[in-house]
């Protein structure tokens, strides 16, 4: 069984398997996974500076495909579940 791994970086680019792709490739991509039996596993591992915007936006896609096999890299870091905050620029 192929397992993707699933991007988002800053400023909202998307990436599979580490290539970037444009939303609508990724899009269409997610799309075939989702009909794809059985189906492969998807792991999301957004930057941890990547908008909430950007990666909601992943995830109403990857609601959209139907994948029922996801997973997620790096949660690990955030013990209290909070993402970390990016205080290299002024506010």
């Amino acid at each position: 069984m192929h397992r993707y791994v699933l991007g988002a970086t800053r400023p909202c680019h998307f990436t599979i398997d580490g290539r970037p792709v444009s939303f609508e490739r990724f899009r269409r991509t997610l799309l075939r996974l989702g009909r794809l039996r059985p189906q492969p596993e998807l792991q999301l591992q957004p930057d941890p500076h990547a908008s909430y915007r950007c990666v909601n936006r992943m995830l109403r896609v990857i609601k959209e495909s139907r994948v029922t096999r996801l997973g997620f890299i790096g949660n690990e870091q955030y013990p209290s579940g909070d993402p970390p905050v990016d205080t290299s620029s002024p506010r």
